[in-house]
């Protein structure tokens, strides 16, 4: 039986209700008032979320039942084609490395005068971390669901290396797309939810841990808490503070700003982020970003390319188009194929970043699904071959 509680829909709403939540708590001063258009653009995208599940849901005719013994076989096909992308990895990682003389923990206990935004080539890097999401993940699996148990060092290697690159956000993409890999066919129990909290709890410390060693500072966000909740935040570890701060910060530039700023009506500014680094000066002229109200937090927002063009109807537009990729990808997935199992975890994770980020239109993402789908199609081939 699958998950159901990984579905799209309820993934989407549980996170956008949850960060809309964490808004009125007002725990920080630098958050505005959740209203008005930014109300109309939540509501929106979660009513055409369920409209979109529903319809993808009565279409969709599946009755497939889960086969250990089939999906194991599947599993050791997609060991086979990440073993490949794997030493590719590894190469690139080298490069980097030697390029940027070490790595960025390294730099904070020596004299190296660099930090981790200096490190490597942007787009040798960008393919680095998609080989990385995308060959962690199947390993991942290979242990939960296969006798891989070889590889045992490799994923605890890799789990590692974010650490080692003082990268958060490469972290917290794995999380996501390794925890829909292996709970997409299993049953949550008590011991899945305790895991879950304790997995929880741990990486919001190592959150806290890595962004205080990237700034030097420790809680540099300290000066925004509410004196309401001052002592309570004093009192617990860092990393809530990050937290909340990250998850609020991105929203509360579309709170703050919506409006402020003449719509661009282009699509430059929302396939930005599908454009390698390297090519972005030649395409796109430099101009200010109009959502950044801190610049200790510039990530951007929300749909923020669909929503500096298109205002509201951007981001309604942002929403649906990752619903219907992610919902067809979950009932891919529900096919039994791990190939599309792979491209839905990556899915799964743009649904609860995209309260964040617009990680869907992304160079990484996007190069991911074709990697996933080329997967996908490999292992129908070779089951074919397998019944034969």
């Amino acid at each position: 039986m699958w998950n159901k509680l990984l579905n799209p829909w309820l993934v989407f709403t549980s996170v956008w209700i949850f960060v809309a939540i964490f808004i009125k708590l007002q725990i920080t001063v630098n958050i505005g008032e959740l209203k008005g258009p930014v109300w109309a653009i939540i509501w929106i995208n979660l009513i055409t979320s369920l409209y979109l599940f529903v319809f993808f849901l009565l279409i969709r005719n599946l009755k497939y039942k889960f086969d250990p013994r089939i999906f194991a076989l599947q599993v050791g096909i997609a060991a086979k084609f990440a073993h490949k992308l794997f030493f590719t990895w590894i190469i690139l990682v080298l490069i980097d490395v030697i390029y940027s003389k070490g790595f960025p923990l390294l730099w904070i206990f020596t004299d190296f005068n660099s930090d981790y935004t200096n490190l490597g080539i942007p787009s040798l890097r960008g393919i680095q971390h998609t080989l990385y999401l995308f060959v962690f993940t199947i390993y991942v699996l290979c242990i939960k669901f296969s006798k891989f148990k070889n590889l045992k060092t490799i994923v605890l290697l890799l789990a590692v290396y974010p650490i080692l690159m003082l990268s958060r956000s490469l972290m917290m993409y794995a999380l996501f797309q390794v925890m829909c890999s292996i709970l997409f066919w299993s049953k949550i129990n008590l011991r899945h939810l305790l895991t879950g909290v304790l997995s929880g709890i741990a990486v919001i410390f190592l959150f806290g841990i890595l962004g205080d060693a990237r700034g030097g500072n420790v809680n540099p966000f300290s000066y925004l808490i509410s004196p309401f909740y001052a002592d309570l935040m004093e009192k617990l570890p860092t990393g809530f503070t990050w937290v909340y701060v990250y998850l609020t910060a991105n929203f509360n530039n579309i709170i703050i700003t919506y409006g402020s700023y003449d719509l661009s009506y282009s699509l430059g500014d929302i396939l930005y982020n599908l454009v390698p680094g390297i090519l972005k000066s030649f395409l796109f002229s430099t101009k200010e970003p109009v959502l950044i109200t801190d610049e200790n937090l510039n990530v951007a927002s929300f749909y923020a390319g669909y929503i500096t063009s298109y205002g509201i109807l951007g981001a309604i537009l942002g929403g649906v188009l990752l619903q219907i990729i992610a919902t067809k990808f979950y009932f891919l997935a529900r096919s039994g194929n791990v190939g599309y199992l792979i491209g839905y975890s990556i899915l799964f994770s743009c649904l609860i970043i995209s309260v964040f980020f617009d990680a869907l239109m992304t160079v990484s993402t996007v190069a991911q699904i074709a990697l996933a789908i080329f997967l996908a199609r490999h292992i129908e081939f070779q089951m074919k071959n397998y019944d034969r």
